[in-house]
């Protein structure tokens, strides 16, 4: 069990006593520790100085009730008012060297929670009786819990100034608790208090039940947020037991358009003009460009563009005038015009030279800018050239080859050719020498 002393020091007036006493002046207990609440009034006399009885008293209201009365070296009893304590306390009366009245309160309950007073009534030496006290404060601790409720009424989807109403209840625990609301940006993560409370609805088990309550008119800049209610009492370490509400959507009209025009400098005819606008809503708007060569309101033919973006690649003399952005969702409209900045696109080089006019090489591409042609070369024009180049080469030489490897063969066939009529005629010639040789023989053999 565990044991919360307190020492009270009680200061007597100057020029009567030199009574002094030990105390403590808050005494703090934990309920969930199953702590007793012992009250010690201690005190030192000088000589000739006489204690006749000392009281542990409890605040009711206005009012202090006498819990137990000591008589040092005699008795010390509870009170009728105290009676409330008789099987949960215990008393030690001052006496036999002792100058302690001490009130051990067993079983602590919440009522047993408030301030507390020690009298002591005594006769300093040749004056008559008088008495003196010194208050303490017994406050029992008790953590702040997550809020039981928080409400947001009537939904989290809300048009832009609707009124939303906020309630939250908690258990503050003690001492001291209160709640409040809080709203809860997810992109700055910055806490902005909106209420905050003490304000007690009922007590129950030693703790006290707050409520709060609160109206507010939510914005465009409210969409995405959230709210949250903190429970806490001065012993609460941060972060607060909370509960959020979801994140509410607002819709709302777009708001004024920002054109942004690219580039920005004097225009020439043929250079290329973007124009941005920026719009925020909820639902995202839908945006539509608008021209007039005057004033764009007047104006209700759309141009095209995509995503808010307008671009217009080769600018004439009648692109010059006011265009207008229109931002529109379900809830409404706006515009915005640059008829201020007008756009006027200068022809200082009508005659300047033209592409058709002044031709580049095969292999170069042809600009036009502010009056001049310029050639550029173009790499991959280049290296299909080169690649045009190897591959009629690499035909030409293929080709060649070919009618070379025909003309070998067709020699070759006509030498075969030769060879044969060459040999048929020496056999030919041989056999007419043999037959001629065979002739003259026999004609010589006859003569004989």
């Amino acid at each position: 069990m565990q044991t919360t002393y307190l020492f009270l020091f009680l200061v007597l007036p100057e020029g009567i006593i030199s009574l002094s006493v030990l105390t403590q002046s808050e005494l703090f207990v934990n309920v969930d520790s199953n702590a007793s609440i012992v009250l010690n009034c201690t005190y030192v006399t000088q000589k000739g100085e006489d204690i006749s009885y000392i009281q542990w008293k409890k605040r009711n209201g206005s009012k202090y009730i006498v819990l137990a009365e000591f008589y040092p070296d005699s008795s010390a009893d509870l009170s009728k008012f105290g009676d409330y304590l008789k099987n949960r306390s215990h008393l030690v009366n001052p006496g036999n060297g002792s100058t302690s009245a001490i009130l051990n309160i067993n079983d602590i309950r919440c009522e047993d929670d408030g301030f507390y007073q020690c009298y002591v009534w005594y006769k300093p030496q040749n004056t008559g009786a008088t008495g003196t006290t010194r208050e303490t404060d017994v406050i029992f601790e008790v953590d702040a819990e997550i809020p039981t409720k928080f409400m947001l009424r009537p939904n989290n989807s809300l048009d832009e100034n609707d009124m939303v109403n906020l309630s939250c209840n908690a258990n503050v625990g003690n001492p001291n608790g209160s709640i409040a609301i809080w709203r809860m940006d997810k992109v700055s993560n910055i806490p902005i208090l909106l209420n905050e409370t003490n304000s007690v609805i009922k007590m129950e088990n030693c703790t006290t039940i707050v409520r709060i309550t609160l109206t507010y008119i939510v914005s465009r800049y409210d969409n995405g947020v959230f709210f949250s209610c903190s429970s806490q009492n001065r012993q609460t370490q941060r972060p607060a037991p909370s509960r959020n509400t979801s994140a509410i959507e607002v819709f709302y009209v777009p708001s004024k358009p920002r054109i942004l025009l690219t580039p920005n400098k004097t225009l020439y005819v043929g250079d290329g003009l973007q124009l941005t606008c920026v719009s925020d809503g909820n639902p995202s708007p839908t945006i539509k460009w608008i021209f007039h060569p005057d004033n764009c309101v007047n104006s209700t033919e759309p141009l095209l563009s995509s995503n808010g973006t307008l671009k217009i690649y080769q600018l004439k003399l009648e692109d010059s005038g006011a265009f207008c952005c229109l931002a529109s969702n379900a809830y409404g409209e706006n515009y915005q015009s640059i008829s201020q900045i007008n756009i006027k696109v200068l022809d200082t080089f009508i005659n300047k030279p033209t592409c058709a006019a002044s031709p580049c090489g095969i292999t170069e591409t042809c600009n036009e800018t502010h009056g001049k042609v310029v050639c550029t070369v173009n790499n991959w024009v280049a290296v299909a050239f080169v690649f045009v180049l190897l591959a009629t080469g690499f035909c030409t030489t293929t080709i060649v080859l070919l009618c070379r490897h025909r003309q070998f063969n067709k020699k070759a066939a006509n030498d075969e050719e030769y060879e044969a009529i060459s040999s048929n005629r020496q056999l030919q010639e041989r056999d007419t020498e043999n037959a001629r040789y065979e002739a003259l023989n026999i004609a010589a053999q006859t003569s004989t």
